[in-house]
């Protein structure tokens, strides 16, 4: 059973998805990793992201996590979940519940880092269940994200130049196949006004509740950052809640 939740992303993606986890269980201690010093993911190849993501999951084991979510669907594209010796949650099982759970058929647009469309995991998957996919990758959009301030006109422009060719294709959902892009939905949606976006949170934490054991007392939330004070300070920007203890592990 969890009593303590690891949760992994290369930066601010992953915080879109741990915030509705604090909000869901909010006395489970969670330990949140943006690996900053080795981001961004999508640009990377897949031994690489591989290596990072077993590298993280090995610290946290030192601070006795006992569920691991990775939160960033490239990272879950480059690993085998049969590698990890605890419950763990990947965004993209969680995405296509989602969709199956709004969506029965129809067209359906995948977003993702180079690394995540290249991989052709979610176009297989998709055409086995009966969809009709396209896909797009969208890397510049993290590098909005992580850089630029949000729901502004520059915002606005970029999304909308980013996704132009699929703009009026008669779209019926949107996987939003990387985790930054829930910081973006409002851009997005108004791009695809008639598009169901999906993101797969509420899937997530359906299949956590299962396993959580709640602590008597307020869950702790550490935010971990491999790079500078400066990530620590942009992750909290992203928060719903405080964190109670920040960890800068540059080391890892």
């Amino acid at each position: 059973m969890i009593r303590r939740l690891g949760v992994i992303d290369s930066g601010l993606g992953g915080l879109s998805v741990l915030n509705p986890l604090r909000d869901a269980f909010p006395h489970v201690d969670m330990i949140y990793v943006g690996d900053f010093g080795h981001a961004p993911y999508g640009t990377k190849d897949k031994a690489t992201v591989s290596l990072r993501v077993h590298t993280v999951y090995r610290w946290l084991l030192t601070q006795n996590i006992d569920a691991f979510v990775i939160a960033c669907n490239t990272a879950t594209l480059a690993v085998d979940l049969a590698d990890f010796n605890v419950p763990t949650f990947d965004v993209v099982t969680m995405n296509l519940a989602g969709l199956q759970a709004k969506l029965k058929s129809g067209k359906v647009l995948v977003l993702g880092t180079d690394l995540t469309i290249a991989s052709h995991v979610y176009q297989k998957r998709l055409r086995a269940l009966g969809y009709h996919e396209v896909s797009l990758a969208a890397q510049s959009l993290v590098t909005l994200v992580e850089g630029e301030p949000l729901n502004t006109a520059k915002s606005h422009r970029v999304v909308r130049e980013t996704l132009t060719r699929y703009i009026g294709r008669d779209v019926a959902a949107i996987i939003l196949g990387c985790t930054h892009f829930s910081w973006i939905k409002v851009e997005i949606q108004s791009c695809f006004p008639q598009a169901i976006l999906i993101d797969g949170i509420r899937e997530l934490s359906s299949r956590l509740q299962k396993q959580i054991i709640s602590n008597s007392q307020t869950g702790q939330l550490t935010l971990v950052t491999t790079e500078s004070k400066d990530s620590l300070d942009r992750m909290k920007t992203f928060l719903s809640n405080p964190s109670n203890k920040e960890i800068q592990l540059k080391n890892v």
